[in-house]
């Protein structure tokens, strides 16, 4: 069935290919590419495909031949050759659609499998660097905090792990759009997962405590797999003339092109990388820490001038000032320029002074805020294509401690001219949420 009737179209480019009728020549082999995709005008043929608006991406392949393609996880739905069953345009929109599916399958593979690495590593940087791991479980604030910093760094994390990948498909502005169209989703998704799961009640006792963090880290396993699987299904199930469906996946072309073979793997590490710094950043933070920038001269034996403490994570950069991860009275003025097994972050899990502080101060000078959160700063509806492009920088806020600058002029005085202590001083003059 073809609702545009006899369309020309140029392939010039194309080594090899003329002017073609898709028409016409609809068993005629074109090299799959995503301007293919704007050249056979594959967007207004789905968007006015006629009954589109009440048949689903199954009922569609069945209809134009496909009859055993069937979307889904864990589904491999296969097209076939050009004109085995399938023809022309028809052909062309079931390609995307079998290479999107193998798409969302990876997002869910590379999520079982990181997590399932994390649940034995994770435990164990508890217990590293918590004096009292049974803290993390015992406010409502850090037990939601630490699930839902699990499953919202998921989006961020393809974000991160496609832009390496030399690859048209994150060429498109198009694919771009909708995977950061699919992260917005994600995010309110499991986070009304989350709800479902944990809360039972009201106040302080609204959560069911998990027995350990192994199982905190299945539930947060199972809400990024539901809701990748939720998404999926939503799509196959969507009349695929509408945004929501076959038409809205692939603006641009860019699932033409077979999903790159490296891009499962690099997810995987690059979703293990974000669960592990953003643990330790939540892990300290539920002790209160946070970085102070400046706070002492680069006068000391450490690397550097850095102080050479193993209990102190310290460092000096070529700009000869110092950083340093610290701990603050919650309830007081005291500060705490230690930190519990403070070595082991570099000894045992390869995080150097230098690569912690380093991240967290560039991230809040790129954004502005403290402790930037992508999950609750982003929205696609008002952000361009430049901006997009940039969220596949996500890993630079995967520690995000926030910092206090003391090097800032004002602050400066304030130390010199009062006795007030940098807990203080950051916290009243600084600003900082500790």
């Amino acid at each position: 069935m073809s609702c545009e009737k006899q369309l020309n179209i140029s392939t010039s480019g194309i080594p090899g290919h003329g002017l073609i009728n898709i028409d016409k020549e609809p068993c005629r082999k074109i090299p799959l590419t995503p301007m293919l995709w704007s050249q056979l005008r594959m967007n207004a043929y789905l968007d006015n495909y006629p009954g589109g608006s009440n048949m689903n991406l199954q009922e569609y392949a069945s209809e134009v031949g496909a009859t055993d393609f069937s979307p889904g996880i864990g589904e491999h739905p296969y097209t076939g050759q050009l004109c085995e069953t399938v023809k022309g345009r028809d052909w062309y929109a079931l390609v995307a659609a079998q290479n999107w599916n193998s798409f969302v399958n990876s997002l869910y593979d590379a999520s079982g499998y990181a997590f399932g690495v994390m649940a034995g590593i994770i435990p164990e940087m508890l217990i590293d660097f918590e004096k009292d791991p049974t803290r993390v479980y015992k406010t409502a604030a850090s037990y939601i905090g630490l699930v839902t910093t699990w499953v919202t760094c998921f989006p961020g994390c393809i974000f991160s792990s496609w832009a390496p990948i030399d690859s048209p498909m994150f060429d498109s502005l198009g694919e771009i759009a909708w995977i950061s169209l699919v992260g917005v989703l994600y995010v309110s998704t499991s986070f009304a997962f989350i709800n479902s799961v944990i809360f039972v009640g009201a106040g302080e006792d609204r959560f069911q405590r998990g027995a350990n963090i192994a199982t905190m880290m299945a539930e947060a396993q199972r809400a990024v797999q539901s809701t990748i699987s939720n998404i999926t299904q939503n799509v196959a199930n969507s009349p695929i003339s509408h945004p929501g469906g076959l038409a809205g996946i692939n603006r641009d072309g860019s699932f033409l092109d077979e999903i790159p073979s490296n891009f499962q793997n690099k997810l995987q590490r690059e979703l293990e990388l974000a669960l592990k710094l953003k643990s330790l950043a939540k892990f300290w933070r539920v002790q209160n820490a946070f970085i102070v920038r400046g706070s002492d001269p680069c006068i000391f034996s450490g690397e550097n001038g850095a102080f050479d403490d193993e209990k102190k994570i310290s460092y000096c950069g070529e700009d000869n000032i110092m950083m340093n991860i610290v701990r603050a009275e919650k309830n007081g003025t005291g500060y705490d320029p230690t930190i519990h097994h403070a070595s082991l972050a570099e000894s045992k899990y390869g995080y150097s002074p230098k690569f912690l502080t380093t991240l967290a101060w560039e991230c809040q000078s790129k954004h502005g805020v403290f402790e930037y959160n992508w999950s609750t700063s982003y929205n696609t509806t008002n952000r361009s294509h430049s901006e997009l492009r940039d969220l596949a920088k996500a890993g630079d806020c995967y520690f995000n401690l926030p910092v206090c600058d003391l090097t800032r002029p004002e602050l400066k005085i304030l130390r010199q001219s009062t006795r007030k202590t940098l807990t203080q001083i950051c916290r009243e003059e600084g600003g900082l949420p500790i």
